[in-house]
């Protein structure tokens, strides 16, 4: 028998029991300082015996843990012991074993994904359960307005990525003119130049996203609301040095839209997420008068002398940071925020909305 991997084993359940008695002893904490009414004696007693089951989850999970790490210990000394031997390897030893590892590999990518209730923004992510309506309304300046909540884990924070489903810009008019770098195009007076500054945190588009927009909505939403950890490449010093700023929100990158247009800069980041939901066809947007609307992202080239932008269609190509173009906003919230159903008699459907 292996001495190290026993003493792990039994350090392991030690701390397994150690935390759940924290844990409870925690929990039993809050339930004694519960006010005296007239339910929460219910509820206290109801806590109160719930706290053997928390004590009992978290051993439950150290000795899965334990399992887990005897059983690959065993194929080990199993491979091991084959390669000894020096005869054919049996064929149905090597299934055997193929078996085994590919069971413990779904075991724990099963384990990996979190659990979340059915009411919540998290369980209906574009990449948790594709079944569901991925759809939610946020109410900007008294009017709902569809969000699209992408994914459970925006780049590894835990949190859910939402993204305007329309772009804003394009909805007072055009006039012909030459947007920047790309070509003589149709203008719309709403949409916003960069500016003349590389730093996406100087932008027009960001000032616009902290300054402006963020004033369309209730404070309890945007108590709800999390700061997101953004990173960026600055290449102006002749070599790739990073930065990062806190928005509430922001524009997505190139490569986080599943594009490899602007790898050699994206990936000198700590955003390196691609987006499943995005595709060549799907990258394109309309405003919220259903018009197709070009968007930035908040990727610079590498030289810093122009953004990217998603053009008509979808394709991705970058202009001057004088051009104007829309803006598709998006944002991070808990997973666990709740979600409800009702009907709004001004869009004359149901709808989901944040609780």
């Amino acid at each position: 028998m292996n001495k190290k991997l026993l003493i792990i084993s039994i350090i392991i359940l030690l701390l397994g029991i150690l935390g759940g008695i924290l844990v409870s002893f925690c929990f039993s904490n809050e339930i004694a300082n519960l006010p005296s009414g007239k339910y929460n004696d219910i509820i206290g007693m109801i806590g109160y015996l719930s706290i053997p089951a928390i004590c009992i989850y978290c051993i439950i999970v150290a000795i899965i843990i334990i399992l887990l790490m005897w059983v690959i210990y065993g194929i080990m000394l199993l491979i091991k012991k084959i390669i000894k031997s020096n005869k054919k390897i049996n064929y149905k030893i090597a299934l055997l074993i193929l078996f085994i590892i590919i069971g413990i590999s779904v075991f724990m990518y099963y384990i990996s994904i979190p659990k979340f209730d059915e009411n919540t923004i998290g369980y209906i992510a574009y990449d948790y359960n594709r079944d569901k309506d991925y759809t939610v309304y946020i109410k900007e300046s008294d009017k709902y307005i569809p969000y699209l909540v992408l994914t459970y884990n925006y780049n590894k924070t835990g949190n859910a990525l939402l993204l305007r489903k329309n772009v804003i810009g394009g909805e007072n008019g055009y006039t012909e003119e030459l947007n920047g770098t790309i070509a003589t195009d149709k203008v719309d007076n709403d949409w916003l130049p960069m500016s003349g500054n590389m730093y996406y945190y100087d932008t027009e588009v960001d000032k616009f996203l902290s300054d402006n927009f963020i004033k369309r909505f209730e404070n309890d939403l945007l108590d709800k609301i999390v700061n997101t950890s953004l990173s960026f490449s600055d290449f102006s010093i002749g070599t790739y040095s990073n930065y990062e700023i806190n928005r509430k929100f922001f524009v997505l990158s190139v490569t986080e839209l599943n594009s490899d247009y602007a790898r050699d800069n994206d990936n000198k980041t700590e955003n390196k997420m691609r987006l499943k939901y995005f595709n060549d066809t799907n990258r394109s947007a309309t405003n919220d008068v259903s018009m197709e609307s070009p968007y930035w992202t908040r990727t610079s080239t590498s030289n810093n002398s122009a953004f990217y932008n998603v053009g008509y269609g979808g394709s991705i190509t970058y202009t001057g940071t004088d051009a104007r173009l829309g803006v598709r906003p998006a944002f991070t919230i808990s997973n666990k925020t709740k979600i409800i159903n009702i009907f709004d008699d001004t869009l004359s459907k149901s709808i989901n909305i944040i609780e």
